[in-house]
């Protein structure tokens, strides 16, 4: 299924801008990535990925980290064996902190060797906040790739995208130093009902109704990707355990209320429910005063679903959209 958000991100790119996906898990943000990668390859731009989870967070330092960049993107690149590049050229740098390695072997080597333009995804950007040392650097080096532009025209080729679930203000100390202000961030959006063509089709000889399935079935989860193909799925399995071609929508709303809401403890496999939870019950430390705050705002939007609550600046704003329990509705804070 492509979505709004396939269309900005690809078209983003291909103008060279530096673009960031921040959303709550489970959005369909690694499904955007593949795909825009995927038309970006069929036009001749080359595209690596780095997945942070991979580097690691834990008992890392910042030389090992940097490495682990380095030797990533020689993978991703094709530039030869990983190891041979650390051994001939990382190691004979030593003298250099690691930031400046990192950025010499862009210019000198990256841009030199790849003349076809470059996209870097860098997905689960979230895992820098685990690291024990600043990544001020890491993110002062994105900006500086953009404005180095003006006296290298080699950077036009050399674009960056940052994935996860994150701020700009979670993820950089300096904001003097931050690439977020001269980048595009993608609305990430659940899916819509023109975008569900696929699921509906998936759905016949399953239920009574397939438009009016997926219909009522956006209405309870909002077009989150997850949860909308797990509904999805569990209608079609409950379509099957009881030989039943037609299932009614009412017996799909309460095979929701059964089985999400009743039952979600139980059923939540993979885990979704109680990642958000945890993410609500430890944000600031339980009984504290921010955690008060975030449980306070949540409230009020849960007493007052429709109503359009301006959003604020505050970090609990933006902790509520990336748990997944509100959206910016034209510049308001909604309930999805």
């Amino acid at each position: 299924m492509k979505r709004q958000a396939d269309r900005e991100l690809y078209k983003a790119l291909m103008q060279g801008c530096f673009c960031y996906v921040f959303n709550c898990r489970q959005m369909g943000k690694s499904s955007l990535r593949l795909q825009v990668m995927h038309r970006l390859s069929q036009d001749g731009i080359r595209c690596a990925l780095i997945d942070m989870t991979e580097i690691g967070s834990q008992r890392i330092t910042p030389d090992q980290w940097y490495a682990a960049l380095f030797l990533t993107l020689v993978t991703e690149l094709k530039l030869g064996d990983p190891i041979d590049w650390l051994e001939t050229w990382w190691q004979k740098r030593l003298i250099l902190p690691p930031i400046k390695r990192l950025t010499d072997f862009l210019e000198t080597v990256v841009l030199v060797q790849i003349l076809e333009p470059i996209v870097i995804f860098v997905d689960e950007i979230d895992s820098v906040l685990s690291l024990e040392f600043t990544t001020d650097d890491f993110f002062a080096l994105i900006r500086s790739c953009y404005e180095k532009r003006a006296v290298n025209a080699a950077y036009h080729r050399l674009s960056f995208t940052l994935i996860g679930v994150a701020t700009p203000a979670d993820l950089i100390q300096n904001r003097l130093r931050t690439p977020f202000n001269i980048g595009c961030a993608i609305k990430l959006d659940g899916l819509q009902r023109s975008e569900v063509a696929p699921l509906a089709v998936g759905l016949q000889g399953y239920v009574a109704d397939p438009p009016n399935a997926i219909n009522t079935i956006l209405d309870w989860t909002g077009g989150q990707p997850f949860l909308t193909q797990k509904v999805c799925k569990l209608v079609v399995q409950q379509a099957i355990e009881q030989g039943r071609p037609d299932l009614r929508d009412s017996e799909i709303r309460g095979l929701i209320q059964t089985v999400l809401i009743d039952q979600w403890e139980s059923q939540d496999e993979p885990t979704h429910f109680k990642t958000i939870r945890d993410r609500i019950v430890r944000y600031g430390g339980e009984a504290s005063e921010a955690n008060n705050r975030l449980l306070e705002l949540y409230q009020r939007l849960l007493q007052s679903p429709h109503a359009w609550i301006p959003m604020g600046d505050a970090l609990e704003y933006q902790h509520l959209k990336l748990s997944g329990l509100a959206i910016d509705d034209q510049g308001h804070f909604a309930a999805p």
